[in-house]
């Protein structure tokens, strides 16, 4: 298992973020729940399981009030595959509403992504 959690081997091509250079991921939802959709394909010749993202943002924090760094994540990618999956991101519940910026990576590849926080009533 790699350091941040996914199931590559170091030394494959595995699994990456999908879509053009300018691409943008969108989250959105209460802070428990910010759903979303991150676009993946496997350039590896073996099938590869994702079991987490890494994210990184100066303002959100996790469920645990700590940074957040990592967000459980499952995706199981065949060779030459590609796929838009499903992802969660849960974060502090006192985080308050509005939009906050924050990276995404998967692999070698990095984008960057808005989080809308709704209000929770």
């Amino acid at each position: 298992m790699g350091a941040n959690g996914n199931a590559v081997p170091p030394d494959s091509s595995g699994v990456h973020l999908a879509g053009p250079e300018e691409m943008r991921l969108h989250f959105s939802g209460p802070p428990a729940a910010l759903t979303g959709i991150v676009p993946l394909v496997n350039t590896g010749s073996e099938k590869q399981k994702i079991r987490s993202l890494s994210v990184e943002s100066e303002k959100l924090l996790g469920p645990a009030h700590l940074p957040l760094t990592e967000a459980p994540f499952a995706a199981r990618l065949q060779a030459g595959e590609q796929a838009s999956v499903p992802a969660t991101l849960a974060l502090d519940a006192q985080t308050p509403p509005g939009s906050y910026d924050l990276k995404v990576t998967v692999g070698d590849r990095t984008l960057e992504a808005t989080a809308v926080v709704s209000e929770v009533v």
